[in-house]
């Protein structure tokens, strides 16, 4: 079997490889979900067109719904990983990739890799409309009984979704969250051993290590449409599941590592924007619930803008002023410094977009 190689453009020209075929071809005789492709057929989710492949109507144990934008280098370990996950043989599972109208080589990268292992499906939007939607029309295209949602820039331990289908299969009707580390390197999944204080995964449900049962997640509403740009479409459904009253479960052994690149000069400004986006549509998830748990998520107290005005000295320390110091420490490649100084500013300006957005509403 010849090595598969094609190229996408993300910040340059990049090339994958599967390099050990031989070991792809022994590992193909493990899956145990081989849907027939027949034709392709053209849908319509939530308002946009999308073109999927017609499968053998059958149900699986596991779908895992995998959303991405622009990713296609990362979105290939994410696959890589996924693809390494292992059930027990009277078990199967798929992964759906939902292309959220990606203008890089994602589709291609997706096409490859159904050619050598025809569980994971693409699933292409006709634009971007925000990961939340991404995510529905995944689950519309789903055939698992069993939702398992990863982020494209999420990398998951072998044995991850393995832990996952143990933990619903001893307690039905639950929803299961994992450990999540951060990283800046793909090299560093090495922390295997769990560590509360090392987890980022805090909230009652968290899209980057989180499994619900579909009937489940179709009976919570689904992801809320209204959240088109960025943050809180997760924590608002977990708000959702928790008032229907369904046990959560932490499954430590469903590792999953998050890649955070080290930043670079251009991430600076995008990261604003991002803050700015995180208030606004924290004072939609507000809106909906009306509880102080959720205004202690969204910074909506005078102790957190308190908080952010003294640790800025008043004012002293903002995007202006000390970006040039934040840009001067990037090249240093202090970036544990640079990301400090810099998140003053980032919660800051996320707190005041929150009080702002409020009273103008």
């Amino acid at each position: 079997m010849k090595d598969l190689f094609f190229q996408t453009s993300i910040h340059g020209l990049y090339g994958f490889r599967f390099r050990n075929c031989k070991s792809y071809k022994n590992r193909l005789s493990q899956i145990f979900f081989k849907p027939t492709f027949k034709k392709r057929l053209n849908y319509t989710v939530a308002g946009y067109s999308w073109n999927s492949l017609e499968i053998q109507p059958k149900e699986l144990s596991i779908s895992v719904i995998v959303p991405t934008y622009n990713r296609a280098e990362l979105l290939f370990h994410c696959l890589n990983a996924l693809d390494c996950q292992q059930l027990p043989p009277s078990e199967s599972f798929e992964v759906i990739v939902v292309d959220d109208g990606s203008t890089d080589g994602t589709p291609t990268l997706v096409q490859q890799w159904n050619k050598q292992f025809p569980r994971v499906r693409l699933l292409r939007l006709s634009h971007n409309g925000g990961p939340g939607r991404a995510r529905n029309a995944g689950v519309i295209a789903s055939l698992g009984r069993l939702l398992v949602f990863v982020d494209s820039d999420v990398i998951a331990k072998p044995g991850f979704l393995y832990a996952h289908w143990k933990r619903h299969r001893e307690s039905l009707g639950c929803l299961s969250v994992g450990p999540v580390y951060w990283i800046d390197h793909i090299s560093q999944q090495t922390r295997y051993r769990f560590r509360w204080w090392t987890d980022a995964s805090r909230a009652f449900f968290c899209t980057s290590n989180a499994a619900v049962g579909k009937h489940l997640f179709i009976k919570s509403g689904m992801f809320d449409a209204d959240f088109q740009k960025y943050g809180w479409e997760d924590l608002e459904l977990g708000e959702r599941l928790r008032n229907m009253k369904i046990p959560r479960y932490f499954v430590k052994q469903a590792i999953a590592f998050h890649f955070k690149p080290a930043w670079t000069i251009s991430d600076l400004e995008k990261s604003m924007e991002q803050e700015r986006q995180r208030g606004e549509m924290g004072v939609l998830f507000y809106k909906k619930h009306r509880t102080f748990r959720v205004r202690l998520m969204i910074q909506f107290t005078w102790f957190h803008r308190c908080l952010w005005l003294i640790l800025s000295l008043f004012g002293m320390i903002n995007e202006y002023s000390v970006k040039c110091w934040v840009i001067r420490l990037i090249r240093m490649k202090q970036y544990g410094i640079a990301h400090l100084l810099w998140s003053i500013v980032r919660n800051r300006k996320t707190c005041e977009t929150v009080f702002d957005c409020w009273k103008s509403s």
